[in-house]
Parts: C-alpha cells; structure tokens; sequence
C-alpha cells in the first residue's frame, strides 16, 4: 500500500499562522497552511483550512479535494461522501473527481466486512483500474490489484499485479521516499501473487528505506495483513516490518529506612538488576507509567539508559505529585524525579484542576497510564506487556501495583510481575494520599451540537421538538442509571455519564438515531446533523444555585464544551484521555487519531480520536424501537 502525495506523513509540524481577515488569499496558500497538519496526522487540521480556505477564498477544487480526503482519513465517511456527491451534481469534469471517488470508496470498503466490503471493493477496483489504464501509474494499479482481490476476483488481481511489478522494475526512484513507495508496492504485488520471498526480500528493503517511521510501517503491516488472509499466506511473513514492543511499568514506592512496606529500601540494587535483565531481554521502543519514588523511578531510569523513550503519566501536577509521592521518600529520590521530569519524551497530567494527589487521582493516572500504552501500541501494531514489581499481595493504597496488575490482566493483556522480596515492617508508610474532594468522581461527559437548528421556523420547532429531541431522548432513557445528568440549550445537548462504554454506546446511539430521521416527517429534521465529541475525568457533583438542581462542575466540563464546534457532523469524535480510558475497558471499539484542536489559552489543545464501534453499532441492543 504505497503512499500517494494525499497520504499524511508522521513527523510533526507547527500549525500555520492564522489568516489574516483583510485579504482573499488564493488556494495555493490555503493548501500550504493545510500541509503541515496532514503532514502530522492531523486530519481535522486539515480539514478544518481547507474548509476555511473554501469559506473565505475564490472557488477551488483541490481544497475541496483536501477537504474530502481529510474526512475520508478522520473516519467521517459519510460526510465525506455527501461532499463528493454534492461536487459530482455540479457536473465538473476531472480526472481527480475519479481518483477521489476510488479512494473513498476503498477507505469504504476497509472500514467495513461482508457483503459491504465486496460491494465498496467491486466500486474501488473499477474506477482504480480506469485510471491505470489511463495512467500506467504503479498506485493506481497496486490498488486496483488489491481491491479486486477484496471483491472475489483473485484471477484479476494477480494479473495486475504481474503488470505493477514488471513497471515498479523499471521506475528509478529519485528519493528514499520514491524508494520505500516502490518497495512497499513490489511487497504488495508480490503478496498478491503468493511470492513469498520476493515479498520477504521486499519487506526488508521498506524496513530499511522507514528508518524510525514506525507509524508508515504499521499501516502497511496492517493492510498486508488483510492481503496474507485473502491469499491464505503465512501472516508471519509481515513481522520483518514489526516494530519495538510498548511497555506500561508499574510497582511499589520504596519503604524509607524505618518505614514500613513491601520494596525496602535495602531492595533497590536487586530490584535495578531485574528491570535491567528484563529490558535487556526485549526490544522496547517506549514505557509508559508515573513517577513515584520506588520502582516506578527505577523503571523509568533503566527505560532512558537502555535508550527507549520514556511517556511519563502524572495523576496531578508536578508539584502536587511530588509533594505526595515522591518528597516522603527523600531528597534523593527528588532529584532523580526532576531530571526524569525533564528526560521524558512526554508528560502527560491525568487532571490539571490544581487539586491535591488523592486516591481517585491516583487510580485515575494509573488507568490513563495503561490506555495511553494500549492506544500507543494499537496504532502502531506493536507488542504489548506490562511489568510490575509486585509481590502477589492484594491493594494496599492508592500506590500498590496490585490494582492496576488486576485491571490488566482483566483485560486478557499479557503481566510480567518481578518481587522485590519480603516486606519490612516498622514506622506507618509516610506515603499518606488524601481521599477524593467531596463530591469529586471520574466520569465520561457527551457535548454536542445540532446542526441546521438555526434554520427551523414557525411551525417546524414543535414538530422538532416532539420527534428529533424525542428521539434523542428516547437513547438517552435506554441507558438508565448510567446517565448521571442531561441538559439541552438552544442547539446543545451535554450528557454525563458513568463511564467511558456507558458513554461510547451512548454516543453511537444518538448518531444512529440522526441518522434515522426523518421520523413522521422530513421537514424539520431536513438539513440536520449532529456534532458529536466525548471526553473523561474528574468532575464534582454539587447543587447549581443558579439553575436550582443538582449539577456537575470543573474544568473538564469546560473541555468537553470545546469540543464540537471543531469537529464534522455525523461522527463521534473523543478525546485522548476518553480513548484510553474505553480501550481499557473495553474492546469492543476502535479509537483512530485524526489531530488536535484548539480549544482556550489556558486549557490547551487536545489530541482527538474518531470513535469506531468495531464493525456493529456499539449499543444496538439498547436503541428505542
């Protein structure tokens, strides 16, 4: 699967600078302020200046194009087809109205199994085979191959591929980058014809011409995979493009001389050596976990020293963290933690409300700790493992490994847990964490916004209120006790709920139900959509004097009303911290990174993840009849 020019790229790149209102900037500018996000992986980004570009500058094709292929790449199918429908009733004549309507349709049919798949496969091969009739092109043609052999005819796939490799032999790549496309096509097409060690000759020089560039790898691995089971080839064949394997690390703080607990201090050099042992033993590209004093720092030092990169995940702020749990264990252990703060590759804070380093916080950065490695390994198709040093024992506090050892293994995940030998028993463990603020609890929060509502008049509002929202009602009773508020003003609708499943089957549901509509009738739901995103953490229930009922409150609230007005309509969009969370939970779904969108100054930009319900509608079972 060869990358195109329209393919994003993984290295990152600052957001360009904001247009400026007082001019009409032509296309071409528009199109270089969409780059540096598609060239990141940021598909709304991109989108988001094309759609601008359209909006404010003078007609232009190719940003309609942009516009499309970032929908298609987000995951908003649906969206995207609407728009390429709607360029297609204009009547333009183009070659690339054809190559944008092969590629929807293969995104289609990847996206989908069965009868839907063949039939999106049958519309891709055609139109991918019309232009490399046209063309010649090796892109074309490899695509036409494989898309043929997803619609049932391997005879035809096979002699196009034939055709792609005789013409990849003849290119003369002027790039590493031209150098890996040609390869990862000869792979393809040599797949495709059961040729397995030019496929394996071929796999080793795209491992080569990828240097670092795992996230190219895994895609590729993942679309030779599907290949390799159509062919009934040996999926082993694909680990050459396999990358380092991921990590969460976990354990207990160390028991200060005097102090009662399960790592003494007397333990460290043993407990060094077997992380040591362990790393040295496999391949890890990256570790995630927190940085308590104790084995969490130990396991984040060995991480740097054997040269892996290091994704701290901090329950609280730094200093609030530190003051908690890492300050009780001495001043050496305070050093070590701030020239780790500093080494990191990234430190993510779990909740950024200023609060103290409690119980629910600690569980919480644990939790976001562990569905931050599985997110990370998942998107890069790579191994998977957690290692504790955890002596069996059942929880004793915020700080014991034992939970998060539990929560995992619960998942089916693999646990690799090393003890640090017999407990010690003296003063109580100076590692006291507070209890949760009252009425303080992690949970999922819905935020979305109904679009065309503006437009309804006179007559039509009661007839929307009585059929759209009771619709949307009608998901929302179905969930029960699981949704702890819902609100609804002028075109919004905010949902809390428990958690992050309860939450994701929820979201589905209610774009499932827009998209049922129109119910009795099609006027006031005509033009309707839905702008739908997700995001998890700590909220605090309290009274709402203003509003005279009971309420949630915090900053995370905020964040998830800054959601939607930068998303496209007709998909669920969640947030990084509500991916992690319902991938630990949960494997039922799929979270695909598309890219940040701003929200205020002092609340950041947040890393966005379209929402998949793995091949069925996630809460189908519990949708109104």
């Amino acid at each position: 699967m060869p990358m195109s020019d329209e393919d994003p790229q993984t290295s990152t790149t600052a957001a360009p600078e904001p247009p400026d209102a007082d001019k009409t900037i032509p296309a071409d500018e528009w199109k270089a302020r969409a780059l540096p996000h598609r060239r990141g992986g940021d598909f709304l980004g991109t989108y988001d200046a094309a759609m601008r570009g359209i909006a404010e500058g003078p007609p232009s094709l190719a940003l309609q194009q942009r516009a499309i292929l970032a929908l298609a790449a987000s995951g908003a199918h649906s969206k995207a087809r609407s728009m390429l429908l709607a360029l297609k009733a204009e009547g333009i004549q183009d070659p690339d109205i054809t190559a944008l309507e092969a590629r929807l349709a293969k995104e289609h049919a990847l996206a989908t199994e069965g009868e839907e798949r063949t039939r999106h496969a049958l519309t891709a091969a055609t139109l991918f085979e019309c232009i490399h009739a046209r063309t010649g092109g090796t892109y074309s043609g490899i695509n036409a191959a494989s898309m043929w052999l997803f619609a049932g005819d391997g005879e035809r796939a096979a002699m196009l591929a034939r055709q792609v490799l005789a013409s990849c032999g003849a290119e003369r790549p002027a790039s590493p980058e031209e150098a890996y496309c040609i390869a990862a096509t000869e792979a393809e097409a040599a797949l495709l014809l059961r040729d397995l060690d030019k496929a394996e000759a071929k796999l080793r020089l795209v491992k080569l011409l990828s240097g670092d560039d795992h996230a190219s790898c895994a895609a590729l691995r993942r679309h030779l995979r599907r290949i390799c089971v159509e062919r009934r080839v040996l999926v082993s064949v694909l680990d050459l493009l396999k990358p380092p394997s991921i990590l969460h690390y976990t354990g207990y703080p160390i028991a200060p001389e005097g102090f009662s607990g399960r790592f003494p201090a007397a333990a460290e050099p043993r407990v060094t050596d077997q992380i040591t042992a362990y790393l040295s033993a496999r391949n890890v590209g990256v570790g995630y976990g927190s940085l308590a004093c104790g084995a969490d720092i130990l396991f984040a030092e060995r991480l740097l020293a054997n040269r892996s990169e290091l994704r701290v995940v901090l329950p609280a702020p730094v200093d609030a963290f530190r003051r908690a749990a890492v300050e009780p264990g001495g001043a050496g252990w305070v050093r070590r933690f701030d020239l780790l703060v500093k080494a990191a590759a990234s430190v993510t804070v779990a909740s950024e409300d200023g609060g103290e380093c409690s119980e629910l916080l600690i569980a919480h950065g644990a939790n976001m700790a562990m569905g931050l490695s599985l997110l990370h390994a998942r998107s890069l198709d790579a191994d998977l493992e957690q290692v504790a040093i955890w002596d069996g024992s059942p929880g004793e506090g915020g700080l014991s490994p034992a939970t998060s050892v539990a929560i995992w293994r619960a998942r089916g995940l693999r646990s690799f847990c090393m003890s640090p030998g017999a407990a010690v028993l003296g003063k109580p463990s100076p590692f006291e964490l507070k209890p949760a603020a009252e009425g303080q609890a992690i949970c999922a929060m819905l935020f979305g916004e109904l679009q065309g509502y503006g437009r309804l008049r006179g007559p039509s509002v009661p007839v929307f209120i009585e059929e759209v929202l009771g619709a949307l009602g009608a998901v929302l009773d179905a969930y029960g006790d699981e949704v702890l508020f819902r609100d609804l003003w002028g075109d919004s609708l905010y949902v809390v709920l428990k958690g992050a499943r309860a939450a994701a089957e929820c979201a589905l549901d209610l774009q499932a139900r827009m998209e049922d509509l129109p119910l009795r009738t099609g006027e006031p739901s005509a033009g309707l959509s839905l702008r739908l995103g997700a995001h998890l953490g700590p909220v605090y229930r309290g009274f709402d004097p203003v509003s005279k009922r009971p309420s949630f409150f915090g900053m995370d609230i905020a964040r998830t009303a800054r959601l939607s007005p930068a998303m496209p309509d007709g998909e669920v969009f969640v947030s990084e911290p509500f991916a992690a969370a319902l991938l630990l939970e949960s494997r039922a779904f799929s979270c695909e990174y598309v890219g940040n969108i701003p929200s205020a100054k002092d609340l950041g930009p947040m890393r966005m993840y379209v929402l998949k319900g793995g091949g069925r509608l996630a809460g189908e079972a519990k949708r109104p009849e």
